[in-house]
């Protein structure tokens, strides 16, 4: 379960993004996490769709993302 102000990873229609995930009354707030987007604003999940809570995140020095697959070790 995703917490007001925790990480989480949504799927947006198609695409998904990692937002802080806030709670307005009755409405969700998904702040993404990166600044050059906007915020998303919804009442209800028809909207969105959270997929889990984000407990870490890998980030090199120079920004640039690297995904292992270790699933054969």
């Amino acid at each position: 379960k995703v917490e007001h102000g925790e990480m989480a990873l949504v799927r947006m229609g198609d695409e998904l993004s990692i937002t802080y995930f806030h709670r307005n009354g009755d409405r969700a707030v998904l702040v993404p996490a990166n600044p050059r987007l906007k915020s998303v604003v919804g009442r209800d999940a028809s909207n969105f769709f959270v997929i889990g809570k984000v407990i870490h995140v890998i980030k090199r020095e120079d920004g640039e993302n690297k995904i292992h697959d270790f699933s054969n070790w």
